[in-house]
């Protein structure tokens, strides 16, 4: 959820677990969409069919395997992104493409983290160059007596 109140569902395969079976998974039923818990129910909606708007505040799509609607045990948003964006009087536009961010912000800190850690890259470098001159001027002054 963004701090606009947009929320963004991205499926990039189904399933998470090894033992999970599509029958089994539409037979208990799939449920995907958003809803405010007030009992209203304004019945299904075809997510799929993106982009539209609605004036509600509970929108989404339940699959299941039934053999009368073959149809409907067609899973259709794995790969997909779904973004709900609020609207000023309510309800939501349902679009599959998420909102631009303005990622300037988080570049620059990041170039400044990168510059850390090369700063911190060669100045690790420098410290073993050193330990090795070290130990090069220990292995020529120890055989000699002067250390």
């Amino acid at each position: 959820m963004l701090a606009n109140g947009t929320i963004i569902f991205a499926y990039n395969g189904l399933f998470d677990d090894p033992g999970e079976d599509l029958l089994d998974s539409l037979g208990e039923g799939i449920v995907v969409g958003i809803s405010e818990s007030t009992g209203n129910d304004p019945g299904t909606s075809d997510l799929s069919a993106v982009p539209f708007s609605t004036m509600e505040n509970t929108v989404y799509e339940v699959w299941y395997y039934d053999e009368d609607d073959p149809e409907n045990s067609e899973f259709d948003l794995d790969m997909k992104n779904l973004v709900f964006t609020p609207m000023v009087d309510g309800g939501f536009t349902v679009t599959g493409v998420p909102p631009k961010v303005n990622n300037s912000a988080r570049k620059a800190a990041l170039r400044a983290k990168i510059k850390r850690l090369k700063k911190r890259r060669m100045e690790r470098r420098k410290r073993l160059q050193l330990r090795r001159l070290e130990r090069r001027l220990n292995a020529i002054l120890k055989p000699a007596g002067l250390f």
